[in-house]
């Protein structure tokens, strides 16, 4: 199999949530070899205590972002 470039299947440019509720947003992405995919917020700190990775084959991964409802602070960018 030869290398392929990552290449995010699903883009999010803004989301909308409910103010005291939980964010969850994903990413997908096929490369060859795997992709690794890292989650920051806009100061750099890594979230990646809050993600769940799912290997659908083995070129497509996806990374779960799920923040809790007591995460501060959720506007910004990820």
């Amino acid at each position: 199999m030869s290398i392929n470039a990552p290449y995010i299947l699903n883009i999010h440019n803004k989301l909308a949530i409910i103010e005291n509720s939980e964010i969850k947003t994903e990413c997908l992405v096929d490369a060859y070899p795997k992709a690794d995919i890292i989650w920051y917020e806009s100061s750099d700190k890594n979230l990646n205590l809050y993600t769940k990775e799912k290997l659908y084959n083995n070129t497509i991964v996806s990374s779960e972002l799920n923040l809790p409802s007591s995460y501060l602070p959720k506007f910004g960018l990820y």
